[in-house]
């Protein structure tokens, strides 16, 4: 059996998190297994995924803090390699600050290394930015190959020789696609299943609670739909830091009542199913799986022009400016759930023909790792 390091933040319910995960309940495990190397904000808490992990006999490795004790984390790292000679193929997902250390490890310990990016920007103020250009342009030299979500992702992280380069490749990202069957009928069921009693329209996104997915212009978008169709609800799936903040914003604006924050959950395809209409005006995105999702499941799915073209891969997709006013985002939003009532279906052929196909992207990446297995 080979086992693979995946090296990653934290083993949450996120979007990086979520592909990995995917991609491991598809894996034959008895000729591939994942490992996972992360970086906890705290080494006693169970993140989500673990205890999946942990049962379908993957391993996990809690490195000390990088930013609180940099001496602690180079010995963990420098020991951890030693030990585990085992992991011949290492796929970063983790291109912080702490990948100056693991990569350069991983390149001296003779690992195939592969980098993969999954964004276009990063969360932080001005100094955090700069200091993550920094990091990539020096760890660039270790990685023997590069996988990307989109060509935006890739010059991000890599820059544009790298990412015009045959040593870098787009690793689409993948969906369980039997889970996002949908017509009318269920639908309706997907409602009354999560206690959904509501005659109006259902607006929802998923996503973590940061900065980047621009909750809080949604919340004025939302606002100005209540005020066109006062019986609408708006679900918010997913958690994080800005939650207290938002729910604030909700009740200053007077539509606590309508807006529902549902936590990150197990069953992003019910939620999706129950939806009318899916918003994301996101700041930036690596891609946007979300809104693939959501198309899947035959949403029409609203999404800001900072998101790559790459996910608008069904009739469904429309894109709006972020430089429009919420105003125009409501008449959008209400527009699209009118042209939709009663005849919902999902776009399972439209996405798998895009290449969204978890079950294809998992035995492509599965070959992958076995021709350059060097045991």
């Amino acid at each position: 059996m080979q086992r693979v390091l995946q090296v990653v933040n934290i083993m949450d319910r996120g979007g990086v998190e979520t592909l990995l995960m995917n991609i491991y309940r598809k894996i034959n495990r008895e000729s591939i297994q994942f490992d996972f190397l992360t970086h906890p904000y705290d080494q006693d808490y169970l993140y989500e995924y673990e205890s999946e992990i942990l049962s379908m006999g993957g391993q996990i490795y809690k490195a000390p803090s990088f930013s609180q004790n940099l001496h602690d984390y180079q010995t963990y790292i420098k020991v951890f390699f030693r030990n585990h000679p085992e992991y011949t193929v290492v796929h970063a997902h983790n291109l912080d600050s702490a990948s100056l250390v693991y990569m350069r490890e991983a390149k001296k310990s003779g690992r195939y290394l592969i980098a993969h990016s999954h964004n276009t920007n990063d969360h932080g103020g001005i100094l955090k930015r700069r200091m993550l250009q920094i990091c990539h342009h020096i760890v660039r030299r270790y990685p023997d190959h590069f996988y990307a979500c989109s060509r935006q992702a890739a010059e991000f992280a890599f820059g544009k020789r790298i990412a015009s380069s045959c040593n870098c490749e787009i690793f689409y990202n993948g969906i369980d696609l039997a889970r996002y069957h949908v017509n009318e009928i269920e639908h309706n069921i997907a409602r009354k299943k999560l206690s959904l009693d509501v005659d109006g329209p259902v607006f929802g996104t998923v996503g973590r609670l940061l900065s980047q997915k621009n909750h809080t212009f949604l919340l004025d978008v939302f606002a100005a739909i209540l005020r066109r169709e006062p019986s609408s609800t708006l679900i918010i799936v997913g958690k994080g830091d800005l939650q207290t903040a938002l729910e604030r914003k909700a009740k200053d604006l007077g539509i606590s009542r309508h807006v529902h924050f549902v936590g990150s959950v197990p069953n992003v395809p019910d939620y999706l199913k129950a939806f009318d209409v899916f918003l994301f005006p996101s700041l930036y995105e690596g891609l946007g799986m979300a809104a693939v999702e959501a198309q899947a499941c035959g949403l029409p799915t609203l999404m800001s022009d900072e998101v790559p073209s790459l996910a608008a891969c069904t009739d469904l997709a429309e894109f709006i400016s972020l430089s429009a006013d919420a105003e125009k985002w409501a008449d959008e939003s209400l527009r699209a759930y009118r042209e939709s009532i009663g005849h919902r279906s999902d776009r399972i052929e439209q996405v798998r023909d895009a290449g969204f196909d978890i079950t294809e992207i998992a035995e492509k990446l599965c070959s992958f790792y076995i021709s350059h297995n060097s045991n």
